[in-house]
């Protein structure tokens, strides 16, 4: 068996050893919270030694911001991925529409380890980092749906903080259903624009 093709499979199978622990491990945050989660009960769930989890993320500073590139709206954005959102969409409705709709949808499906990071994010000072990305993407997110409308940095920042994860969280707990919470949402949204003047 050539070295080069020994290499990859051997590659391969560290990335599913990853992809196995971060999974197990976001499962079990969803679950029990982060801080009550044992690397032991990580290593259970993903079928490996507690070694081995701990070979690949020896602390929780290097496991988190793997499960965190997991979860959409936690990756790192640009300006220019920002605006790649939105390029071919006319008008601001709809771009307000698709920004809401966008990050609600994520929230729905990560909403089990974003729940355990946001309630622990003062405790655990990668979570609190996380959040900080979080929270630039959706300034982000905002300033590109806004585009070309002279929006201030303040109307950004509500913006920004009116499509955050709790105020989404709020509205679920409160029984609203998917598609309620997307109007919600959209509706604080326009009302704060529309008293800034922006619509």
């Amino acid at each position: 068996m050539p070295r080069r093709y020994r290499m990859a499979a051997r590659a391969a199978r560290v990335a599913e050893t990853r992809r196995r622990i971060v999974s197990a491990s976001m499962a079990l945050h969803a679950i029990q919270g982060i801080l009550a989660t044992s690397y032991e009960q990580i290593a259970r769930q993903a079928g490996t030694a507690p070694a081995t989890v701990y070979r690949h993320f020896p602390s929780l500073d290097d496991l988190l911001p793997a499960c965190a590139l997991t979860v959409h709206v936690l990756r790192p954005l640009t300006p220019e991925q920002a605006a790649d959102t939105f390029r071919g969409l006319d008008g601001l409705e709809l771009r307000l529409r698709v920004l809401v709709a966008g990050t609600c949808e994520c929230y729905a499906r990560d909403q089990g380890w974003l729940r355990a990071a946001r309630r622990e994010e003062g405790l655990v000072p990668a979570l609190q980092e996380i959040a900080r990305v979080q929270r630039h993407n959706l300034r982000l997110l905002a300033a590109a749906a806004l585009a070309g409308t002279g929006t201030g940095e303040r109307t950004l920042q509500v913006v920004a903080a009116l499509l955050d994860f709790p105020v989404w969280q709020a509205l679920r707990d409160a029984g609203l259903g998917e598609e309620e919470t997307v109007a919600e949402i959209l509706a604080l949204v326009r009302a704060h624009l529309l008293r800034e003047g922006v619509l």
